[in-house]
């Protein structure tokens, strides 16, 4: 169960990089990708990605802070969620 946790929290950080790029890319118009356009995509993979590093850490029993990291990992990812919401971009 940890080996899953921890090679799905990587995999999604480096799906989060990709879409960073992408939606950088993509705003600045150097090349045009409808996807990312617009934050959308940006802020999906980053409150994906914020959940699961939350319960990474709040699993992690030799941290001897993580329900501090795993409580600031659910904040920013319920902002992500609420600014997708809430129609922000």
């Amino acid at each position: 169960m940890r080996k899953t946790l921890d090679y799905l929290c990587w995999a999604f950080v480096s799906i989060t990089m990709v879409v960073i790029i992408l939606t950088i890319i993509s705003t600045y118009q150097y090349v045009y990708i409808s996807y990312f356009n617009n934050y959308y995509m940006l802020e999906v993979s980053l409150a994906i990605t914020m959940l699961l590093w939350s319960l990474k850490f709040f699993i992690w029993t030799k941290l001897p802070k993580r329900k501090i990291y795993s409580s600031v990992c659910f904040i920013i990812a319920l902002a992500a969620i609420f600014f997708r919401i809430s129609g922000v971009f």
